[in-house]
């Protein structure tokens, strides 16, 4: 027989309360009742009438297994998402370990995903020794699942990720997506059921707070821009505008109002001469990969020739 556990009043959110509702419960039970609560959390961060729902929420982890969490930041009104691990010596979510918008990384798994269900071949690696008849079950299935990835709805999407993957391990060189055997056969899964791995050369470059996902030769770019780099661009044209009218008539006197350094405004100033093909692109989000609004204050004053711009920033 399994252990008994102490336990207290378990409210509708999941917490333990002590009380006149203590008692003593197995421990079979109470383990049973944590993977429930632990499901239900899952399945209310990746609910599918959100907004936008998080199709990762629950399945992904980071290379030491610690588990990415979505969360959302609002700017203008628009909500941007990002699965995070944060850095549990600071409060503060600026500082995580590891950051990256949600967009991009769901786009990642979903595309190889519906590639690996759409390949015959694969699937039948994955999964072995398979009557004739289970053969072309499986092979129906597989295509279903990739139709409704593909042109399905978010919650046809959120049904089929739920059902197929295990879990999802983001590392700085590759991107390990686990499919379970199990769901291929239209099986339900248990905790023996295999895991069959797709590996993704990947590289994580930072750019900004987040990081940027690169898989084989294609950059899964941030679609949101760098909200720093635009303000600063903003900031500089503001400030140029402010010379050339008169309202300021000197370098000192916008430093003094906006108690910053000469230095540091003259630097901002002159990105208000940047090509505006090249501010188009940053308003984009299509910078190359690291520079943020250190790079470009520390390389300011740029070339005023805007070829020249462009062959320092790495945009030629």
């Amino acid at each position: 027989m399994s252990n008994p556990v102490y336990i207290g009043r378990i409210s509708h959110k999941g917490e333990v309360h002590p009380g006149q509702h203590q008692g003593i419960v197995d421990e079979a039970v109470w383990h049973a009742v944590q993977v429930q609560l632990a499901r239900n959390a899952q399945t209310y961060s990746g609910r599918s009438d959100a907004a936008e729902p998080c199709l990762l929420a629950g399945l992904l982890f980071d290379a030491a297994g610690h588990r990415l969490q979505p969360t959302h930041a609002k700017k203008g009104g628009k909500r941007y998402r990002y699965y995070y691990r944060r850095d549990e010596s600071s409060e503060s979510e600026a500082k995580s370990v590891l950051r990256i918008p949600a967009p991009e990384l769901e786009k990642a798994v979903l595309n190889e995903l519906t590639q690996f269900l759409r390949d015959e071949q694969r699937v039948l690696a994955a999964v072995p020794r398979l009557s004739a008849g289970e053969t072309k079950g499986v092979l129906e299935a597989a295509a279903a699942n990739a139709r409704l990835l593909a042109t399905g709805s978010a919650v046809d999407r959120i049904q089929v990720v739920k059902k197929v993957l295990a879990r999802v391990t983001v590392g700085e060189s590759s991107l390990e997506i686990g499919v379970l055997e199990a769901a291929l056969c239209n099986k339900e899964p248990t905790h023996e059921s295999r895991i069959y791995a797709i590996t993704v050369p990947v590289r994580l470059k930072r750019g900004g707070l987040a990081m940027r996902l690169i898989v084989g030769e294609q950059t899964h770019e941030v679609a949101a821009p760098d909200r720093g780099l635009v303000a600063l661009l903003t900031k500089a044209n503001r400030w140029f505008e402010a010379l050339r009218s008169g309202d300021h008539d000197s370098i000192l006197s916008i430093a003094q109002e906006h108690r910053q350094a000469s230095r540091d405004v003259t630097r901002t100033v002159y990105l208000a001469f940047l090509a505006p093909d090249i501010v188009e692109r940053i308003s984009r989000g299509e910078q190359p990969i690291g520079l943020g609004v250190r790079r470009l204050m520390a390389i300011s004053p740029l070339p005023m020739d805007w070829a020249e711009q462009r062959r320092v920033l790495g945009l030629g």
